[in-house]
This record gives structure tokens, sequence and C-alpha cells, in this order.
């Protein structure tokens, strides 16, 4: 079935409804507005999951089940994309090492290290163990909740409709826009380089999702592979100089892409 703009606005309805229900009142507490306290796991958690819902939702409404069957579909190719499903894995480690090699290079501090807490100091080498499970299992929470809207839904149909640049965004700046709530509970900036932060790694997700044809597995984990470098990796990223290394790498990657495809990525495909 041939997924039009008005179902996309339904799906970007759905899940901002179903995320911020829990999430404003959360923010609301945080600010002490109301007393009505959500504990952060649960509401964090049921809201990670309203793009996957919002999907599911469309394709019943439709009865359409391969609205939301057809992400899962690549799956099966999965062994004969290998490289891509590492390179996903751990793009974003890549990216910080990248920024760690630059600060070097031009005198600066900020090697690429593990965050210091005291949890993960008395951890000693066994962190790397921790970091490793914690991958695995968080690909059930938010990678497998909100890859298949953002990336499974909504980029593989406005792509064909926009291109796939203007799609990309779109998805990165209402991805950014969704997690505001969110972002204020956890006391992270919202600020302009917070959101120019977040869609250079989104289209980084979009550029790994549509290399592999559409995997919403390359799409997961991707997306766990930013979560694991802010958990654990610290490399001045968060810093105007890593800033600039992300978008710098992200327009070489775009760049070669459409030289090697002879593609121009404005046009709808």
């Amino acid at each position: 079935m041939e997924i039009k703009i008005k179902q996309i606005t339904y799906f970007y309805l759905l899940a901002f409804g179903i995320a911020w229900i829990f999430w404003i009142p959360m923010a609301l507490y945080h600010y002490e507005i109301i007393d009505i306290k959500i504990p952060i796991i649960i509401g964090q958690s049921i809201g990670a999951f309203a793009p996957f819902i919002a999907v599911l939702i469309i394709s019943r409404t439709l009865r359409d089940k391969s609205i939301f069957n057809l992400p899962f579909r690549q799956l099966k190719r999965s062994k004969q994309q290998i490289p891509l499903l590492v390179m996903a894995s751990v793009f974003a480690v890549i990216i910080a090492i990248c920024v760690s090699l630059v600060n070097r290079a031009t005198g600066e501090t900020g090697s690429l290290t593990i965050i210091k807490s005291p949890v993960y100091n008395k951890l000693g080498n066994s962190v790397y163990m921790v970091i490793i499970i914690q991958f695995f299992t968080s690909l059930i929470g938010s990678p497998l909740g909100e890859e298949i809207g953002w990336r499974g839904f909504v980029l593989k149909n406005l792509k064909s409709k926009i291109g796939q640049i203007p799609a990309g965004i779109i998805v990165g700046s209402l991805w950014w826009l969704w997690h505001i709530p969110l972002f204020i509970v956890l006391n992270i900036p919202i600020t302009l380089f917070s959101y120019l932060q977040m869609l250079g790694f989104s289209f980084f997700i979009d550029y790994l999702f549509l290399k592999s044809e559409n995997n919403i597995l390359v799409a997961m984990l991707a997306h766990q592979s930013i979560t694991t470098k802010f958990t654990f990796f610290d490399g001045k990223t968060n810093e105007p100089e890593g800033l600039m290394v992300l978008w710098g790498i992200l327009f070489l990657v775009l760049i070669f892409k459409t030289i090697r495809n002879k593609q121009n990525l404005f046009i709808p495909k």
C-alpha cells in the first residue's frame, strides 16, 4: 500500500501524543509545577515505544499488516550484511575517536576515555563487558521502540516523496523535538547545539539504514551505538569541535554517496 503524507502525519500525532502523555507530566513534576510523579524508568520506557505503537495502530487501521511487518522482512538478509551491521554498531564511537584525534592534532586535550563514574571506576576492566552486555540487552528498548517508526515507516516512505535529504531533515528535526520533554527530565540542555548534534547523528542512521536496503536491525544498532557512546565514552563530542567533526564526516559521506551513485539526494526516489 502506498503511504500518503496524511498517514505519516497521523503517525507523528500518535507518536508524539502517546509519549508526551507520560513525558509532559514528568517534565512538569521536574519543574515542581505538579505533584504527580511518574517513575522515570516507567515513563521513559513506555514513551520509547510510542513510535512502535503508532505504526501498529496505523497498520491495523488501514488493515495492511505489511506496514508493520515490512521493516522486519530485511532481517533475513542480515547474515549478508555483517560488515554493515558492525559499522552501525560502532560508528558513534568511531566519530568520538575522530574527535579525539583532531584534538590531539590541534594540541587540544580530550582523548577518548570511559566517562568518570564511581560505579565505572570500581568495575575496572570489567566495564567493557558491561558495555557489551548493555549494548545488546538495550536493543529491545528505544532502538526497537523508535526505529520501526522513524526509519522503518517515515524515512522509507517520505524519501520517495520529497528526497533523502529533505526527508532526513524532517525525521531528524522531529526526532529531536519529540525528545524535548524527556530532555527536561534528564537535565539535557535544549539548545541549537543539541539539535544540530542529534540531526547529524540522525543523518548517519538514515544513511546506514538506506544502505542496508531498509534493514531495521541496522537502524537499531546505529541508534544503540549513539546511546552507548553518550552513556560510557567521553571525547569532547559535546563541544564545538565535536560538532564540526561530526558534520564534516557526514558531508564527506553524503558527497561520496552522491558521486558514487550519481544520485541527487534532494530528488524523490
